[in-house]
């Protein structure tokens, strides 16, 4: 069977190494990017079960860059992670179709338990 796979996009490069090694230790293949043109282009697979966004990126907004996805079919599971814990910030993330968000910095387990509750079973 397939290792699910788990989208990060961050431009944190020592966060995004470090969960991609947590991941692949628990059973996940991942696939990374750094910036919104990467975090594009990745949320297009549609053979991802979960994407962890950054919401600030050096280029866009990780809201925006989610905000449409839950229109198409086999959009992945989306975590939304920030260091700005504004209620603004929060309030745009619960709105915009997000399976959760996250305040920085995220405890590994935490991120792991929500990614296995996230992914959905092969059909």
């Amino acid at each position: 069977m397939a290792k699910p796979t788990i989208i990060v996009v961050d431009d944190d490069h020592a966060f995004v190494d470090a969960l991609a090694l947590y991941l692949d230790k628990h059973g996940y293949r991942t696939r990374t990017g750094f910036n919104g043109r990467d975090g594009r282009e990745l949320l297009a697979d549609e053979d991802a079960a979960v994407a962890v966004v950054d919401v600030h990126l050096p280029d866009a907004n990780g809201i925006d860059l989610v905000e449409g996805l839950h229109h198409r079919a086999g959009c992945p599971a989306v975590i939304l992670i920030s260091a700005d814990d504004s209620a603004e910030t929060a309030e745009r993330c619960k709105t915009c179709g997000a399976t959760c968000f996250l305040v920085k910095p995220v405890a590994p387990r935490e991120l792991l338990e929500i990614i296995h509750a996230s992914v959905k079973p092969p059909s």
